[in-house]
């Protein structure tokens, strides 16, 4: 089986989240973000025990933000925080942004 994270639902119930799902959402958020994109594919590392997972994004910010950095990955980190919450109820372990430049 693919990547995923097993989600309890109710006391005798697990559902599964998979890989695809959690780019979706990571794509949907760089769709709403203006002057932030990827420069490649995220990187997802899912826990052994398929109990949550690491997102690690590469990415560029438009040279005319430059001066508003911090705001812009706190904005992002945010967002895909919520998102993932939001499908299995608790925020990603990490999310690390590695940041490649302007374009």
């Amino acid at each position: 089986m693919q990547n995923y994270v097993n989600v309890l639902f109710n006391s005798d119930q697990i559902y599964v989240v998979k890989e695809n799902a959690f780019l979706d959402i990571i794509k949907n958020v760089f769709a709403n973000l203006k002057g932030i994109k990827l420069s490649s594919k995220p990187f997802l590392v899912f826990e052994t025990d398929h109990s949550n997972l690491t997102i690690c994004l590469d990415i560029k910010i438009k040279t005319t933000l430059k001066n508003n950095l911090y705001n812009i990955w706190k904005n992002l980190i945010k967002q895909i925080q919520v998102g993932i919450q939001n499908l299995i109820g608790v925020k990603p372990k990490n999310i690390q942004l590695i940041f490649s430049g302007f374009y």
